[in-house]
């Protein structure tokens, strides 16, 4: 190769290689500028993307916030809602309270009317009994003048007739006199005999408990005619005054509080002396009064709680043995205790009315008239003024029956030995009441008659009648209970109260008095 050809050859590689240079340099720049647009693309996506981002961040959170709007707005709505549901219900209840309120004034209202009704009913009642009452004695006075009349007439034509005939009948005289002799002595026999017998002691008090039922009524009508003509009105208030609280302390007596008890008793002599200074016989009309609120109390509510009589039997006692309430006795033999009689029989009389058979009076229960005779009470008329002709139930006899027996333990087995006054009803006449029913003919017993021998000890009355008895007393026992349902006929025997009396020997007696009759 000539040196020519050398020089361009080289001079060609070297522009060769300039050009490549330049061109390389080119490429770069070239590559240079498309990653900086590339670069500058991206950067303008990005910011795009992040505009974007933006807008959808923007754009959420104005969304949730639209949602915790809406959520508060319901929020404060069911809120107001509950808000007014519960001034609804205020108001309802609020009216509901009203009406009861007014419903229960109404019903007290109309208890009040009903309750003065009642009351004005029965004081009506007694009006009319009293002005009965009154007309019966005025028919009976007016009868026993004409017959008083008619009996002088005749006693004045038989002395003509005598005068007349004397002569004749000198004779006859002579031997009617001695047949009269005869006819006298044998009534006085008879009369000793009977003197004593229960049937005629019983109609001594139940006469004495008309006299005095008679007595109240009229007692209490002229207090209310006194006040309708504005005379004593301080007599009719403490009258008043005297059967409130005899009602009310009566009626708190209790087994479980002997304080209370106590206040009771206090508050009951002390109305008591109170009436006994009256003018007017207020005290007979006390007596009356809680003869009659205990009887009450014992033929309702102490066959279901015989605890509840013992309180009771101690306040009756305690008041009828008040030296107040005494009067003297004759004979000059009699021990200090022995010299005053109280005033007991007026209670006695009531219990003779309502309990007979626990005086040994007998009858046919089966029969009206038994039932009667017995002491079988009946049922208030349906109309005012109508007499009563339905008896209580069979049930509702022996529970008042029950509670009376129980009733009469409480203040016939009273101990007054360590008492400075005697004891106005002496356990005595608990031996008495006992043995007249034991001794009663077998045929005669009815099954109220051992209802009363099965509850007529109460809730503590075996431990008082043996400390009065003794040995004697467990023979009693022994003979009511175990011998004389021996004695009853075969039909009387299958009688549910005779066959509670083996339980009564068994449990009561044996278990828990440790008196193993049998």
């Amino acid at each position: 190769m000539s040196g020519a050809d050398g020089k361009k050859t080289s001079f060609s590689l070297e522009q060769a290689f300039e050009e490549l240079r330049l061109r390389d340099a080119e490429v770069q720049k070239l590559h240079a500028f498309q990653r900086k647009l590339q670069a500058n693309k991206t950067e303008e996506r990005e910011s795009e993307l992040a505009i974007e981002h933006s807008i959808i961040l923007q754009r959420a959170r104005n969304e949730r916030d639209a949602v915790r709007q809406e959520a508060e707005d319901a929020l404060k709505r069911h809120l107001h809602e509950q808000e007014q549901e519960r001034r609804r219900r205020a108001e309802e209840e609020e009216l509901r309270v009203q009406r009861e309120l007014q419903k229960n004034a109404e019903r007290d209202r109309e208890i009040r009317e009903e309750q003065e009704r009642l009351r004005k009913a029965e004081e009506e009642k007694a009006r009319v009994e009293a002005q009965r009452l009154r007309d019966e004695q005025e028919r009976a006075k007016a009868a026993t003048k004409e017959r008083e009349k008619k009996e002088d007439q005749q006693r004045r034509e038989q002395q003509e007739r005598q005068r007349l005939e004397a002569a004749r009948k000198q004779a006859e005289a002579d031997a009617q006199q001695k047949a009269q002799k005869a006819a006298d002595h044998q009534r006085e026999t008879a009369a000793a005999a009977t003197a004593s017998s229960p049937e005629r002691i019983h109609q001594e008090y139940v006469d004495l408990y008309l006299k005095l039922k008679a007595w109240k009524n009229n007692f209490w009508e002229d207090l209310r005619t006194q006040a309708k003509t504005h005379k004593n009105p301080s007599i009719k208030s403490l009258v008043s005054d005297v059967r409130s609280t005899i009602r009310s302390e009566v009626g708190k007596l209790n087994a479980g509080d002997k304080e209370v008890n106590k206040l009771a008793t206090t508050k009951l002599k002390a109305r008591l002396t109170e009436a006994l200074q009256s003018p007017a016989p207020v005290a007979a009309y006390f007596i009356c009064v809680l003869a009659q609120q205990v009887v009450k109390i014992f033929t309702s509510y102490v066959h279901g709680a015989p605890e509840r009589a013992e309180p009771i039997g101690i306040m009756l006692t305690s008041i009828f043995a008040l030296k107040e309430l005494q009067f003297p006795r004759q004979g000059s033999d009699l021990a200090e205790k022995e010299r005053s009689q109280s005033l007991f029989p007026i209670f006695l009389a009531k219990y003779h009315r309502v309990c007979p058979a626990l005086f040994g009076i007998s009858a046919n229960q089966g029969t009206l008239p038994g039932k009667q005779r017995l002491g079988w009470a009946m049922l208030p008329a349906a109309d005012e003024g109508a007499s009563k002709t339905t008896f209580v139930s069979d049930q509702t006899h022996y529970d008042r029956m029950t509670g009376l027996a129980i009733g009469y333990s409480s203040f016939a087995l009273r101990n007054f030995s360590a008492a400075s006054v005697s004891n106005p009803y002496p356990p005595v006449h608990f031996w008495k009441s006992l043995a007249q029913i034991i001794n009663m003919s077998p045929e005669l017993v009815q099954p109220t008659h051992v209802c009363i021998l099965r509850h007529m000890f109460g809730s503590g009355g075996i431990g008082r009648f043996l400390l009065f008895f003794g040995a004697v007393g467990v023979a009693v026992l022994r003979e009511a209970y175990v011998e004389f349902p021996k004695r009853l006929p075969e039909a009387m025997k299958k009688d549910s109260f005779v066959l509670e009396l083996d339980v009564f020997v068994t449990v009561k007696l044996g278990e828990k008095e440790h008196l193993h009759l049998v």
